[in-house]
């Protein structure tokens, strides 16, 4: 067997594949030997099948099955043993005659079609000059996140009549358009949260309740549209159509929520006890705990805006023609043209920026070592307890992290994450990275751009 190279431009190159009879002849005839004794057919004992018969009803499968496996390894081998820069995956080429007569099999000549990465100039230098947005914590912010906290540690209370940031628990009755209950309509125990209702004037006859009271209701002037509305009736979104919007409310339930003292109580369940001793400390506390929790956005902003830059710079040309065929070929639905032509840009320079990211890691000599990807894996998994307000202690963080790692997807993804952060940390240690505040308003719309209002 034989393969051969021939490279039409630096983009774009043919291999051919010869496949002699020699090549492939002793296993293809082993292997109907091995149908041959199981294979059972009407008239013949178990294994004394006729092999004219196997032949004539597995060959086929068998050489196509063989002569495959022949071309994946010698195209793999030679990709690999030149160190050639392929894009995608090698495909039939469509300009090139094949040899391959199934019927009467001897030599076999396959063409394959190669894209090509380019070779490009691209060094980090502190010439390049770039930008890191950090979000300041503003007043409002600052107010804001207190203002949680102290529910968060509030205290429950039941008043006589409620007030309007109160929770009203209790039965929605659906009524039909007379105003009756209607027959099979919903019967659901839920709530009512005043605080959040917008429209002032349905909220108002909710105010002054008490446990017993009845009072009729607007779902959709007491909602945020289908999805709080379905969550409010405890059905799905789905089952919303020929739903009333008129419906009786049983109230069974006032709660209030009072927020905590900003006292030091409150202080020593937030922080070391001691820490914090006063509003101003705390006030501090809260807004380098903001700015600190906006990091990974500053970090994701600063990878975007880099990225933008250095593909606006770095000119790197790509086989076209043969990536359009390959992803059409490679995808699982149909493609349409117009389709192509719109995603193409895109995908165009996602896989430039990854040939950038590709080389700034080898010139660097970045590595992902099995503790980069477990430290990453760990830093994950205690962030999404913490969303939850919970502690993991170390023996369940190491299982979830060995878990969580068996995942080949999930670990792959996590490896891809490791080399962003290691390649924008060199970049931000090669290039000249001037600080720029901004508040949270202006980071959105550096990130998402201008916001419509």
């Amino acid at each position: 067997m034989n393969v051969t190279h021939n490279k039409i431009d630096e983009l774009n190159a043919l291999l051919t594949v010869t496949i002699e009879k020699e090549d492939y002849q002793a296993d293809y005839e082993k292997q109907l030997k091995d149908y041959g004794k199981k294979v059972q057919m009407p008239g013949f004992r178990p294994g004394k099948v006729p092999m004219s018969l196997v032949k004539k009803k597995f060959g086929g499968a068998v050489l196509s099955e063989k002569i495959n496996s022949i071309i994946n390894e010698q195209l793999n081998n030679y990709i690999t043993s030149n160190d050639l820069p392929v894009l995608g995956n090698p495909m039939p080429a469509d300009d090139a005659e094949d040899i391959a007569d199934w019927e009467n099999p001897n030599q076999f000549v396959f063409n394959f079609q190669l894209g090509l990465a380019p070779e490009f100039d691209y060094k980090l230098t502190k010439r390049e000059k770039h930008t890191y947005h950090v979000i300041k914590a503003d007043d409002e912010m600052v107010e804001k996140q207190i203002d949680d906290l102290r529910r968060r540690h509030g205290k429950l209370s039941e008043p006589k009549e409620s007030g309007e940031k109160d929770l009203l628990i209790g039965d929605f009755v659906e009524l039909d358009e007379n105003g009756e209950i209607k027959e099979g309509g919903i019967l659901s125990s839920s709530n009512i949260s005043l605080e959040f209702i917008e429209n002032e004037k349905a909220k108002k006859p909710l105010i002054g309740l008490k446990a017993g009271d009845r009072v009729k209701v607007n779902v959709n002037e007491i909602s945020k549209g289908d999805a709080d509305k379905a969550k409010m009736l405890n059905i799905q979104a789905t089952e919303l159509e020929g739903v009333s919007e008129n419906f009786d409310f049983i109230v069974k339930e006032v709660k209030r929520l009072t927020p905590a003292e900003l006292n030091q109580e409150l202080f020593d369940k937030l922080y070391a006890e001691g820490e914090v001793t006063d509003e101003a400390t705390l006030r501090s506390k809260v807004a380098e705990e903001i700015e600190k929790g906006f990091s990974n956005d500053s970090n994701k902003l600063f990878r975007q805006k880099f990225i933008e830059k250095t593909l606006d710079k770095v000119k790197i040309e790509l086989p076209d023609t043969f990536l359009k065929k390959w992803i059409k070929q490679a995808n699982d639905k149909p493609i349409t043209e117009e389709d192509l032509a719109k995603d193409y840009p895109q995908y165009a320079d996602n896989l430039r920026w990854q040939l950038i990211e590709n080389k700034i890691a080898k010139d660097n000599d970045i590595k992902v070592e099995s503790e980069d990807i477990e430290g990453a894996a760990a830093n994950m998994v205690a962030m999404q307890y913490a969303q939850y307000g919970l502690k993991v202690t170390p023996e369940e963080l190491k299982n979830h992290v060995s878990n969580f790692l068996q995942n080949e997807s999930e670990r792959n993804r996590l490896i891809e994450a490791v080399v962003q952060d290691k390649v924008m940390a060199v970049v931000k240690e090669n290039v000249k990275v001037e600080e720029k505040e901004v508040n949270y308003n202006e980071f959105i719309e550096l990130m998402y751009g201008p916001v419509n209002k």
